[in-house]
């Protein structure tokens, strides 16, 4: 798991460096512990906390592989 938190690291480093925006949003899956300390590593705080919901039968991705979620100004 340390070469995808490496490959992660690298990603956000990169649009962070490109993009430059002062505030960033980061949803993270809970069971992703790599994801969160990388965050913490890269100054982030918690703020809110989402909620996954579903109906029917449960469908979980390999949540320790998801580094981010797509935000909800995606729609």
């Amino acid at each position: 798991m340390a070469a995808q938190k490496n490959e992660a690291s690298k990603l956000l480093k990169s649009a962070m460096e490109t993009f430059g925006a002062p505030e960033w949003s980061w949803d993270l899956l809970p069971q992703n512990l790599e994801a969160i300390s990388l965050a913490t590593e890269f100054g982030f705080l918690p703020n809110r906390r989402l909620v996954r919901m579903w109906r029917g039968e449960e469908l979980r991705p390999k949540e320790q592989l998801m580094y981010a979620t797509a935000g909800f100004e995606f729609g």
